[in-house]
């Protein structure tokens, strides 16, 4: 073997071995892989003991829900299958659907649901992991609708299988 050669395995060796260990770690720490909605689901927290989606905080007016959407929504209209006093609104915010649940039709009516509209067919168990890491302290219960999460009178989050996710003083029928 030359001199050259020598000199060259004795550089590469190394390296390589190095190189090897720098990539194997690498890969056991990659994250997994994001889910589609995992973004949107981020969106969801607690602020000032209310459930908020965003810029959309439960409890807040009409007016403040029109300013943090940066757009003027159409009046909120009645639909048959909520609930009584359940005024609806769709919206695109922040790259997604949601369907925004008030309780009457003027500029003041409040906020009471942020309902983040979810691919059909979407599995439940992923997403209702997702929100119990994301949201600590949530008391789970059964339901006809879904699963639903109780918040330290914060409201309550529903992972609906016919909506999607449902977050604040959510209306089961």
């Amino acid at each position: 073997m030359s001199r050259r050669s020598r000199a060259a395995a004795t550089f590469w060796a190394p390296l390589s071995v190095l190189l090897v260990a720098v990539l194997s770690t690498a890969c056991a720490s990659a994250p997994r892989r994001l889910t589609p909605y995992d973004l949107a689901l981020r969106q969801i927290h607690v602020q000032s003991a209310h459930l908020a989606w965003g810029d959309l905080v439960v409890g807040t007016t009409f007016e403040r829900v029109e300013r943090a959407v940066g757009q003027r929504l159409p009046s909120p209209r009645a639909e048959r299958r909520r609930c009584p006093d359940d005024y609806v609104v769709r919206v695109s915010y922040l790259r997604e659907e949601l369907i925004l649940t008030f309780s009457g039709t003027t500029s003041q009516a409040r906020l009471k649901e942020v309902a983040l509209s979810l691919p059909p067919g979407f599995e439940v168990g992923p997403v209702a992991a997702a929100l119990e890491a994301r949201l600590r302290g949530l008391v789970e219960e059964r339901s006809s609708r879904g699963i639903v999460y109780r918040a330290d009178g914060a409201g309550r989050v529903v992972v609906d299988p016919a909506v999607g996710v449902r977050v604040g003083d959510v209306c089961l029928p």
